[in-house]
């Protein structure tokens, strides 16, 4: 099973040697690391493995034995590593039409990580769901405050990041019922990312909500 996780480790000579020892020790296969961000003497990565067990208990005991080393979180993971999920999902998003907000929402799932995802409409005033994908609807979890840029929070248990999609009085909410949270760099990437989709699909003449 591919399985994420996100560690915030020192950032020193020698760590990522040590971190990537003890999940070979284990019996993980390493598939790519990747930094997120580097802040005061420490890094937080991404490291995605393929692991033969559905618990990661063993994984997270053995990593934080390491001095130093903060497991964020860990989940299984649908995303390929050495793949260009954002380019897929352009590509699909323009490949189909009308039904362009509604690939967006079903290519979401995979391409950012994420549990489930869902277009909140605003049309009518209150918000309501009017599409989702990844899991049944009583899973996806409608934010209280609607935003107006790319946002990460965590609401009723769930991490959550929305992006506004102009000018169709709605949003793109994409949940993970566990950590990692978003990090501020997939925030940015996510809403870049639907941004460029919400306006392949824009309608002919349509133009942005004043911000």
């Amino acid at each position: 099973m591919l399985t994420h996780l996100r560690l915030s480790v020192p950032d020193r000579p020698g760590i990522l040697a040590r971190v990537t020892a003890v999940l070979a020790d284990a019996g993980a296969d390493i598939k790519s690391i990747a930094v997120l961000e580097r802040v005061a003497d420490r890094a937080v990565d991404d490291i995605y493995v393929v692991w033969p067990h559905t618990q990661t208990g063993d994984l997270v005991d053995r990593l934080t034995e390491i001095r130093g080393v903060r497991v964020l979180g860990t989940r299984p993971s649908q995303q390929v590593p050495g793949a260009f999920p954002d380019l897929d999902l352009l590509t699909h998003v323009l490949g189909t039409g009308a039904r362009g907000l509604d690939t967006l929402v079903d290519m979401a799932v995979p391409a950012f990580g994420a549990d489930w995802a869902a277009r909140i409409s605003y049309a009518g005033g209150a918000p309501e769901v009017a599409y989702w994908s990844g899991t049944a609807l009583d899973d996806v979890v409608v934010p209280h405050v609607r935003v107006v840029r790319a946002t990460a929070f965590e609401q009723d248990g769930a991490q959550l990041v929305a992006v506004p999609l102009d000018p169709f009085e709605a949003a793109l909410v994409c949940g993970r019922g566990s950590t990692p949270a978003f990090h501020r760099v997939e925030v940015e990437r996510i809403g870049r990312v639907t941004t460029l989709a919400a306006g392949l699909v824009r309608p002919v003449g349509a133009v942005s909500s004043p911000r």
